[in-house]
Formats: C-alpha cells, structure tokens, sequence
C-alpha cells in the first residue's frame, strides 16, 4: 500500500495546478526522491516476467509498424485480500 501512497503523490506533483500541496518544496524534493526510490525497488523486486512478444500493425501510419503487445495474461496477488490485511493491522 506505501507503493500506491507513492503513485498517488508522484500524481499530485506532475499536477501542481490540479493539487495545491501544502509541502515546503525541500520536503516535497525529499518525498518525490523517497517516492521513486520505492517505486524502483517494488519493480525490481517483484518484476513481472511476463513475456510481452511484438505485433506488426500493418495499417498504422501507412507503412506499418512494430508494437509490444501487451494483451497477456498476468498472474497477480490478490489486492483486496492484501488491503484487507493492512487494514487489519492498522
């Protein structure tokens, strides 16, 4: 869940007209640098090693092109079950 908390402030932050923080900008400097640091950890550690073979796409642009297709079928954790913990010990 601090991954998502992280998410939900790298939004705010590429949103500064959207969201009016409250941050001083040295603390909001830290938090950002904290956030992606987080943020890069989680993928590293628990990297999705889906393969994600590539697709031609003949009518795009005329000429065709090359994409990652993504269409896959995932295994993931069960969120609600992991929420649910959290709050347990909240």
């Amino acid at each position: 869940l601090h991954q998502l908390h992280c998410l939900d402030h790298l939004r705010k932050v590429l949103n500064p007209a959207r969201y009016n923080s409250t941050m001083s900008k040295t603390f909001q400097s830290y938090h950002t640098d904290h956030c992606i640091d987080l943020i890069r950890q989680s993928i590293q550690c628990q990297s999705d090693i889906t393969l994600n073979p590539t697709r031609w796409w003949p009518a795009l642009g005329g000429t065709g092109r090359n994409f990652i297709d993504t269409d896959r079928p995932h295994t993931c954790r069960n969120f609600g079950k992991i929420r649910e913990w959290a709050h347990g010990r909240y």
